[in-house]
């Protein structure tokens, strides 16, 4: 939401400033309603899924969503009822073994309760005394949960999808645990942060989630989406999300989006997101330096400040002019993947040392730069990412124990990706899905795939 803010006020100014070439929000930003889960191999190879979250009218970036802790327990119960009345349609969802009649009814019935539940729930904690008789209700809650959980979960072997579609017993299992979890844990009075000791999956098993729950792709992807594995190794033992995290973003994920759940970037993050925000800040009046490497950070005598800034200058231009970053692309400007070697002197030994955005980059012929507090800056915002700052900052790690502790504790997760460019289309190249947008939960460590 806070970065859609920023590029919808962004994009307003950019189309002001250059109304023929800027594109418009809604082009750059494309609504995916779905997205595939690959589930368990098969004979055949892989089983997988379309996992729908139908798109809505609202704007990402407009009207911050409600996180509220009782908006989610209401979009919770909500959610569990719509799967069993899903799993109550049996012309849509088979159910093996002869109960197909037995728990169509249960799940209307179980249905009805959780409507009647939240609804509730809703006027209880309206009211001036509800704390005085939350209890009591939460515990029907507790219990309804738990019983719509375990027949979820008994359906869920039985039920038969239609090919690619979801399997409303397992999502609404799932939901159901989480919204157990919510109630019992008390999540809506105490907060996330009492569930900040145990990792996510372990939470879910507290709450009745089986091995096939924390196996599915649906618990997979939400650890596979934010890279949460201790020091990058993607077997379960060493996947790592503290619940305190993990239950509120899987909530917020599924349960808060504004537009669709996943946005297509209509071109390169280049060209959709830092051109825009560096035509319009350049407009402003702001000042860029380009190919400044920062080597040090240096505190104020009493550390109550930052007093230096030092490190290389990588780069110079030619004539001392200002460097331009961007390249023309048809009718738009493009950011390149290289630095622009026309503009630059020396540009033979700097094109040698390839990539001056690599740490380990060689630095022949680059001079030093220093920027002292009340000359150069008054305030500085260290954009830098967490991993290149235990170097840079030793002057802090030495002097100031916060940050000691902060370096010595705080970690970064080996990422890898790989892009694949190709001559024909994916419909060309024997992809037989509606939409080829977005998978995930696949083998590691490649595990999640985009077109």
């Amino acid at each position: 939401h806070n970065t859609f803010s920023l590029m919808r006020d962004c994009y307003a100014d950019w189309t002001k400033l250059y109304p023929g070439e800027a594109l418009a929000f809604s082009e750059a930003f494309i609504k995916v309603p779905d997205c595939t889960l690959v589930g368990n191999r098969t004979g055949d190879g892989v089983e997988t899924m379309d996992l729908p979250f139908p798109t809505n009218d609202l704007e990402p970036g407009v009207d911050p969503p409600d996180p509220g802790p009782f908006v989610m327990l209401d979009r919770m119960l909500r959610y569990v009822r719509d799967m069993l009345m899903r799993l109550a349609n049996a012309d849509i969802y088979a159910l093996g073994d002869g109960l197909g009649l037995a728990h169509s009814v249960m799940s209307r019935r179980a249905a009805a309760m959780a409507n009647r539940l939240d609804r509730l729930l809703r006027r209880l904690y309206r009211l001036p005394f509800a704390t005085f008789v939350a209890r009591p209700i939460e515990k029907i809650t507790q219990f309804g949960l738990a019983a719509a959980r375990d027949l979820l979960l008994a359906a869920e072997p039985h039920v038969r999808p239609p090919s690619g579609q979801i399997n409303p017993a397992m999502a609404g299992a799932i939901v159901a645990i989480f919204a157990h979890g919510f109630v019992k844990d008390r999540l809506h009075i105490h907060g996330y942060d009492i569930i900040d000791d145990i990792d996510t999956a372990a939470w879910l098993r507290r709450n009745g989630a089986t091995d096939r729950v924390i196996e599915s792709a649906f618990i997979r992807a939400g650890y596979d989406y934010v890279f949460a594995f201790a020091g990058g190794v993607t077997d379960p033992p060493d996947r790592a999300l503290a619940a305190s995290v993990g239950v509120k973003w899987f909530l917020r994920f599924m349960l808060t989006y504004h537009g669709a759940l996943f946005y297509h970037l209509n071109g390169g993050m280049g060209e959709i997101v830092f051109t825009p925000l560096y035509i319009v800040l350049r407009e402003r009046g702001v000042k860029f330096e380009f190919f400044h490497k920062v080597e040090a950070i240096r505190l104020s005598k009493d550390g109550k400040y930052i007093e230096e800034i030092a490190g290389i200058v990588q780069a110079r231009t030619k004539g001392g002019k200002p460097y331009s970053p961007l390249i023309d692309w048809g009718e738009r400007q493009a950011w390149p993947v290289r630095p622009i070697y026309e503009q630059l002197l020396d540009a033979d030994i700097i094109r040698a040392n390839d990539d001056l955005e690599c740490d380990w980059a060689r630095t022949d012929g680059t001079t030093p730069f220093l920027l002292r507090a009340g000359a150069e800056f008054d305030r500085i915002i260290l954009g830098i990412s967490v991993g290149a700052l235990r170097p840079i900052c030793k002057n802090l790690y030495d002097r100031l124990p916060q940050w000691r502790t902060m370096l010595d504790t705080a970690s970064t997760i080996p990422a890898a990706g790989v892009q694949i460019w190709s001559t024909q289309t994916t419909d060309e190249l024997g992809w037989r899905r509606t939409r080829p947008d977005l998978l995930t939960a696949h083998a590691q460590p490649f595990a999640t795939w985009a077109d």
